[in-house]
């Protein structure tokens, strides 16, 4: 037995590491019938490997207890990237492309539809994202700069009494009246203040 760690640590360097590097050696070659076999596997590959990925938490939190469950993990992934045992063209065959065959119109119907949901949201709600991001900015920056105020004026007040003192919170209404006049001049944040 490996252990959890070291199959952890196993799992990501020859179940993504090095097929990785696999896949950006076969990118790399100049494009023939052969290649496009090997391509074909690789793509194969990972779309099965994204399912893994997707479902692995899940088995993780059910299956951990499981005698050699971290061992059987490696095993598959290095089994679907072997391509003497052509794991991932047997898996995608047997049971990835008939299951997702059957499903393929209504996921991709539903695609469409999350794709206009959302992009109809973005549009109807994206001045009022811009909006709320430049109030939250000018909010940020007003105190900031009345901590860099505060800070000076309460630094120098000891050496020059009650005067300086005056003067220093007198500075701080102008800044915080120059910040609410810059807030003016975006008519945006201007109507949002007012609700």
């Amino acid at each position: 037995m490996l252990g959890d760690f070291s199959c952890k640590i196993a799992l990501l360097l020859l179940g993504y590491a090095y097929p990785a590097y696999k896949t950006f050696k076969v990118v790399q070659l100049p494009a023939t019938r052969s290649n496009d076999t090997l391509l074909r596997h690789w793509c194969q590959f990972w779309a099965l490997m994204a399912v893994f990925t997707a479902v692995q938490p899940l088995a993780d939190a059910f299956c951990f207890w499981l005698p050699l469950y971290y061992e059987a993990k490696l095993v598959l992934a290095v089994y679907l990237w072997a391509n003497e045992l052509s794991g991932s063209q047997h898996v995608w065959v047997r049971w990835a492309q008939p299951l997702v065959s059957r499903y393929e119109p209504l996921v991709d119907r539903w695609l469409a539809e999350s794709k206009a949901l959302a992009r109809e949201w973005l549009h109807s709600n994206a001045l009022r994202l811009l909006a709320l991001a430049q109030q939250k900015f000018f909010a940020w920056l007003a105190q900031v700069q009345q901590q860099a105020g505060g800070g000076a004026a309460a630094a120098a007040a000891p050496r020059h009494g009650r005067s300086a003192r005056r003067a220093g919170s007198k500075a701080r209404g102008r800044r915080a009246d120059d910040v609410r006049a810059g807030l003016k001049a975006f008519p945006i944040i201007a109507d949002n203040k007012d609700e």
